[in-house]
């Protein structure tokens, strides 16, 4: 029989290994059947998200429980391949003239109760837990409607390294002994489905000088999941306010990547990539505000195993959503780095939850590409 350590460096080997043959088709960008689009665009793009609740991610609101961690590595790009499979979707017909992306993206989570010196269980708080996943995505765009496909494949309980990543950080830099662990949720394999449209309206646009211009955004967006981990709908809206906004549909977090159709739009319509796409080198800043409403039916990290015995909380059917932030970003010719801040707070998701939860956010995305 395979012993615990042994099939966890043997989980973890394999999700390596797919998650490079996963992406390499996202790496071999660039052909001539993008033609019908107009000019294609060769490009790569790696964004690295990162959220936690420590002081240094949440100054104003420190709080080590719940969803306490998160981190994830996406690489997008534009294979030939996304455009066949994308013609396969429904209503295809109605994007019309469209840009198409895929991606991988490998991502890691925790979960803990708010007293994380107990040992003990604590029957009425949030269960430990760690997680971790690979999944795909494809997305489809015209100039107003974006559609986001997702399938996540992972593993939770003690096979995602949750205790010894967390440990660690408080044993060993914080000197904090954490003794709960023992308590976490077993291994289990999961599977999830995610889907999200998006629309982006153009409130207000006016040029304020030869290198930049300013604009005011509207992107509501409706979405849901279904699979093991999550079953949910949700629906919600960001607004954002800047400089040379960026050609995507928002901010993108680690629980929904941003989106990779367009690499930027900067300055004026209609010159660009034959989608209405300009370019404009140099820098982009803007403010947005996200809120968002969601009816939950299953959260795993909550309500414990789906399959095995384990602590588990019943569910808050309605919570709501609240992020704010800040995003730099600069372009030149083949390449773009954008930075990213915010702080996100969720209602209570269970049963006799104490606190509201939240997080501070870092996202670092860099896009290297030209036109054909």
């Amino acid at each position: 029989m395979i012993r615990t350590n042994e099939r966890r460096r043997v989980f973890g080997a394999t999700v390596l290994t797919v998650m490079i043959v996963a992406g390499a088709p996202c790496w071999a960008v660039g052909d001539d059947s993008g033609a019908a689009e107009g000019a294609r665009r060769e490009w790569t793009a790696v964004t690295i998200y990162a959220e936690n609740d420590s002081k240094a991610m949440l100054p104003n609101d420190q709080a080590d429980r719940y969803y306490t961690n998160g981190t994830a590595v996406s690489v997008a790009g534009r294979p030939a391949w996304a455009d066949g499979l994308a013609g396969h979707l429904p209503f295809d017909a109605e994007f019309g003239q469209r840009r198409t992306a895929a991606g991988v993206i490998f991502g890691h989570l925790m979960f803990t109760p708010q007293d994380i010196r107990a040992k003990g269980l604590i029957r009425n708080d949030h269960p430990y837990a760690g997680y971790m996943y690979l999944g795909g995505y494809l997305q489809r765009a015209n100039e107003q409607t974006l559609d986001h496909f997702q399938l996540d494949l992972g593993m939770v309980g003690p096979s995602a390294e949750g205790e010894k990543l967390q440990k660690f950080v408080h044993n060993t830099l914080q000197g904090i002994d954490m003794q709960g662990w023992d308590n976490q949720l077993k291994d289990e394999p999961t599977v999830n489905l995610y889907v999200r449209k998006k629309w982006r309206w153009d409130l207000l646009s006016a040029e304020t000088g030869e290198a930049s211009s300013f604009a005011v955004q509207g992107l509501p967006y409706v979405g849901g999941a279904v699979g093991t981990v999550n079953r949910y709908l949700e629906a919600g809206g960001t607004l954002r306010v800047g400089w040379n906004l960026p050609n995507d549909f928002g901010p993108g977090r680690l629980a929904d990547v941003g989106s990779a159709t367009g690499m930027r739009r900067y300055g004026e319509a209609g010159s660009g990539d034959g989608l209405g796409q300009s370019h404009r080198d140099g820098f982009g800043v803007y403010a947005f505000g996200r809120a968002t409403g969601r009816a939950v039916e299953h959260n795993l990290f909550v309500e414990g195993n789906n399959f095995r015995s384990s602590h588990g909380r019943p569910l808050e059917p309605l919570i709501g959503e609240f992020q704010y932030g800040v995003s730099l970003r600069y372009q030149r010719e083949t390449w773009t780095v954008e930075l990213g801040y915010s702080q996100t707070y969720v209602t209570r998701q269970f049963d006799r939850q104490a606190h509201n939860d939240s997080y501070g956010a870092y996202t670092l995305s860099v896009h290297m590409g030209r036109t054909r």
